[in-house]
């Protein structure tokens, strides 16, 4: 069943921690998952020598990545016995025909608590899939997957590795913004994450003027972080922390060419990750090493003829030290770079940027039948004053905008003759915008007594 709307469980991280309380997912409003304390035996990161790999969330969601970066994701379960059982779907580049691949498979995996899981059985149950033709590495029987010890292995740290408090006991994502750094070529996508672990999108709109080659509504993040408390159990392991997120409101840039001979990589990546990407089903979110402040994203996508896609997103720390924003951020924008800072606050590096203008003014008036002023809508910008007003939308054709357009407020008032009626509602959106071009919207509705 696909929906254009899914609140998915996701972990971030790579080993040892537990099933703390997943944030709200209701729309809009996102409860602070509470700190968890709990270890959890089998989750973490497992890898083979072969450079395959298994990521394991508390939650029961696993990535398996074969050494060429195809990948599996589904949940999964384990007995009482120590037997894993997972239920894949699966994305493989057939490169001698440069299309994607895309079946599901049930893997089955003997664990042994932080040290190892042996790999029993990989089944393709999707009709006439030949893994050889498609260059897809399944693990075989008895191939060893080692469990990913913190403190031996340095790329297997968690991105929170600067512990929130001074007795290393709480840790948590580190606060701060991340841009999309695998996706679409043509979208601009930013994740702040608040000091009080929320997840938030920034649109490029909101904060600067984007270039015309680029789009910011392509996707919506939001959602919350748990934060995780040390009980000694999971010392020698990475941490893993438990979120809630939700993808919603996704715009597509563009569809896999139908007659496209030789497709480029880059349709190749859009067909295999990003195509459709707000569905039902699991999702994993986990980081790189220390030296690389990003995470990434593996999510549950589309229903395709041949299958389901799959989602695979990198998002990159926007600040890693004092002064200006790097290129990285700044090259998506018409909008001067020096509007763009890095600063320490509260301890984490954090984006400093310009803000929209701010509608002061009630979202509701009520005036009396047959008058036709209905009242004043204001707004403030403490960037790039004057502000201009403007209805968008579907207009209501009795309603019109008067008088002070270029300064903080308007007058909103009916069309001179309309004929008002007590009980009929109107409703009306009205834009502002500074000098710099940064918007900002409202919806208004007007009731007649």
């Amino acid at each position: 069943m696909k929906v254009r709307g899914i609140v998915l469980s996701v972990c971030f991280g790579l080993s040892a921690c537990g099933g703390g309380g997943g944030g709200d997912s209701g729309g809009g409003s996102y409860a602070l998952p509470e700190a968890t304390s709990e270890s959890s035996a089998e989750s973490g990161v497992y890898m083979a020598s072969t450079g395959a790999k298994v990521t394991l969330s508390p939650g029961g969601s696993a990535v398996y990545e074969d050494p060429a970066d195809n990948f599996c994701v589904g949940p999964y379960t384990t007995s009482d016995t120590d037997e894993m059982t997972f239920e894949l779907n699966c994305n493989s580049f057939k490169t001698t025909t440069q299309t994607v691949e895309r079946f599901q498979a049930k893997m089955t995996m003997s664990l042994f608590p932080f040290l190892k899981a042996t790999a029993l059985d990989f089944e393709v149950i999707t009709e006439n899939t030949n893994l050889e033709t498609i260059k897809f590495a399944a693990p075989a029987y008895g191939d060893d997957f080692a469990f990913k010890n913190a403190a031996n292995d340095e790329g297997m740290m968690t991105l929170g590795a600067n512990n929130a408090n001074d007795d290393l006991t709480l840790w948590s994502l580190n606060p701060g913004h991340y841009l999309m750094s695998k996706g679409p070529d043509t979208a601009f996508s930013l994740v702040k994450v608040t000091n009080d672990m929320k997840i938030e999108t920034l649109r490029g709109s909101s904060i600067g003027l984007l270039k015309n080659e680029f789009f910011d509504d392509w996707c919506a993040f939001s959602g919350s972080v748990a934060s995780y408390i040390d009980n000694g159990k999971g010392q020698s392991a990475a941490i893993v922390l438990d979120a809630s997120l939700s993808i919603t409101d996704c715009n597509y840039p563009s569809t896999m060419p139908t007659d496209a001979a030789t497709p480029t990589q880059q349709e190749l990546d859009y067909e295999m990750f990003y195509n459709d990407l707000v569905q039902e089903g699991s999702a994993l979110l986990f980081p790189y090493a220390p030296s690389e402040p990003k995470f990434k994203v593996f999510v549950t996508g589309a229903d395709q003829s041949d299958g389901k896609s799959l989602g695979h997103l990198v998002f990159d720390a926007v600040c890693l030290e004092s002064g200006a924003a790097p290129p990285a951020l700044t090259d998506y924008f018409i909008s001067p770079a020096d509007d763009f800072t890095c600063s320490r606050e509260q301890g984490y590096w954090m984006l400093s940027h310009p803000t929209p203008p701010t509608i002061t003014s009630p979202q509701q008036f009520t005036v009396d039948a047959g008058t036709f002023t209905i009242g004043e809508v204001s707004a403030t910008s403490a960037y790039n004053p004057p502000i201009t007003f403007a209805l968008t939308g579907t207009l209501a054709p009795e309603i019109v905008l008067t008088d002070n357009l270029n300064s903080a407020n308007a007058s909103l008032a009916f069309v001179a003759g309309t004929t008002t009626t007590a009980g009929e509602t109107y409703t009306v959106t009205v834009a502002v915008t500074d000098s710099m071009g940064l918007k900002t919207s409202q919806t208004i509705e007007i009731r007649v007594r």
